[in-house]
Formats: C-alpha cells, sequence, structure tokens
C-alpha cells in the first residue's frame, strides 16, 4: 500500500514542483510553461519568496512529491516579467515557433509594452508596490496541480481540504481561484468541494469558497 503525506514543500524543492507544473500545464495557455522548464522554475522561486501569507503545499507518494497547491496573496505578474525580462526573451528567442501561437502573440506584445517605458526610465529602480490584501480576508489559490499517474490516490482532494483547513486556521474567510474554461472536469471538481462560480472571462471561471 502506497505511504500518501500531505505536507508543506521548502524552497529547495521548487524544482520538483516546475517539474510537475511543466509537465500538468503543458498545453496550457501559461506562456512561461510554454517557454520551458527553466523560466518556470524562476517563475515559482519567485512566487515563493515574495508571496504573503503563503501555504505551500505538497502531496508525496512513497516519499515522492507528485502534486501542490499553491495559496497566498501574491503581487502582480509584470513585476516577475519586469525582474526577468532579459531571461524570458533568451528563451522566446529559442523558441520562434511560439509566435505562431496567437495567445502568445498576445501576452508577448503586452509583456513588451510593459517592459519598455520601464527600461527606458533613468530613475532609480523602482520599489515593489506593496501587495494589497482585501479586506473581506480572502486567499488566493494560484497554482493547484497533480501528476497524472498519481491521481488515482485522491491527492488532489486531500491538498485542496488540508488548504482549506490551513487557510481558516490562519483567519481567512473565502478562497478565491480561477480554472480554464477547457477544463471542465476541474471546475466540477471544485464545485463539488462547495466552491461556486463567481464570473468567467474569454478564458476562465473563477470560483470562491466561503471557509467556515
Amino acid at each position: 500500500m502506497a505511504d500518501v503525506e500531505i505536507r508543506t514543500f521548502s524552497v529547495e524543492e521548487i524544482g520538483r514542483i516546475a517539474e510537475i507544473r511543466q509537465v500538468c500545464f503543458a498545453g496550457s495557455h501559461s506562456s512561461i510553461t510554454q517557454l520551458g522548464y527553466e523560466p518556470n522554475r524562476h517563475y515559482l522561486m519567485w512566487l515563493y519568496q515574495t508571496a504573503q501569507d503563503l501555504i505551500p503545499l505538497c502531496g508525496t507518494v512513497d516519499g515522492q512529491i507528485v502534486g501542490y497547491i499553491l495559496t497566498g496573496h501574491f503581487a502582480n505578474l509584470n513585476q516577475f516579467i519586469r525582474l526577468k525580462w532579459s531571461l524570458l526573451a533568451r528563451y522566446m528567442l529559442q523558441k520562434p515557433q511560439l509566435f505562431l501561437k496567437p495567445f502568445v502573440r498576445r501576452k508577448v506584445t503586452r509583456a513588451i509594452c510593459n517592459v519598455v517605458p520601464f527600461l527606458r526610465s533613468t530613475s532609480q529602480p523602482e520599489t515593489p508596490p506593496p501587495i494589497l490584501v482585501p479586506t473581506d480576508n480572502p486567499i488566493n489559490c494560484l497554482d493547484f496541480a497533480v501528476l497524472p499517474e498519481y491521481r488515482k490516490y485522491h491527492i488532489s482532494f486531500r491538498l485542496a481540504i488540508t488548504n482549506e483547513k490551513i487557510a481558516a486556521e490562519h483567519g481567512f474567510t473565502l478562497v478565491h481561484l480561477g480554472v480554464r474554461k477547457n477544463t471542465p472536469l476541474v471546475i466540477k471538481f471544485w464545485e463539488v468541494l462547495g466552491y461556486q462560480v463567481t464570473g468567467e472571462s474569454d478564458t476562465s471561471v473563477r470560483l470562491q469558497k466561503t471557509l467556515a
């Protein structure tokens, strides 16, 4: 019988988390994942080091990390793009075929519009703005993935429930998250756990749950 455990993961384990994210989000519209493992690892490291109220949980089977959930209050992605623009540009140039994908072209265009004014500035590097925490005390589930071959161990369910328990213990009253529209089974998973749809965009659905 497999030994399944839910625990927090450390900064030293970000590499393994990046591997899982790379596998699970390979077909998504995440431009950072499309660029490959190293940009992905840098992104997760940045999230880990800059987030407030971070809850970094992983699921293990026989000691090996096979899934994770990342919850907290996170800075705007534009800050990461500004910090790592040269790394991202280098990996983008190594994969010119990505420019054939419309969603990548849109995101690259937005990134350029964000970074160019920053690079032209002659002032001292700006201090990143503080992460604003809403007054109704929610917390945001930003990233959640489990390797397909290990989902039979109900790790997704265990991660979600443990995440809610820790968030409630820390005084948070709501959990927010976003799910891609083209993943109806994932949306159903969260609805079964009591999450309700609160809005949507062209590509994603927003859900939330009130914690007891």
